[in-house]
């Protein structure tokens, strides 16, 4: 029922509502209201409005009484040649999802900063922000910090 809460406040909020609602989601998952799986797909949904700025719906199928639009924004376009690929990095592991989890709560990100990146990108930077308190500097190599985060190399990168 929370979950259902906070996808209409997704879908009704502007992108530039859309921190205070993912902030709005992670604390309702922190306080036991809604699952992991429901955080990740709200989170999905969020991350899905950021890129495209338009309602996406991926909880619930359409009705048969909604009319079905046939915009040409609406379809998405497969350029020849390219293959399709899902955004943001995926972990191979349950080990890797576990540090990638633990180092981006970590705290070191204040919330507002924390509300701009996904959650790869906070482990990351947390990462970074620890080295830089411990030795004045990050000298680690971009390998090294996605092996010790558990992201892929490009998540670092960016």
């Amino acid at each position: 029922m929370f979950a259902d809460e906070i996808r209409r406040a997704i879908e009704a909020a502007s992108r530039i509502a859309l921190p205070q609602v993912t902030a709005q989601l992670w604390r309702a998952f922190g306080d036991g209201h809604i699952t992991e799986a429901e955080a990740e797909r709200l989170s999905a949904l969020i991350e899905a409005r950021t890129l495209t700025g338009k309602a996406v719906r991926f909880a619930q199928p359409p009705s048969p009484a909604e009319p079905r639009s046939t915009e040409a924004g609406d379809t998405p376009q497969v350029l020849p040649g390219s293959s399709r690929r899902s955004v943001g990095s995926r972990p191979r592991t349950d080990a890797s999802m576990e540090r990638r989890r633990r180092w981006a709560a970590s705290g070191r990100l204040p919330p507002g900063l924390a509300a701009r990146f996904t959650l790869a990108e906070q482990a990351v930077l947390a990462l970074v922000a620890a080295e830089t308190t411990r030795r004045g500097d990050c000298r680690l190599a971009v390998g090294h910090l996605a092996a010790i985060v558990g992201v892929a190399e490009t998540t670092v990168r960016n």
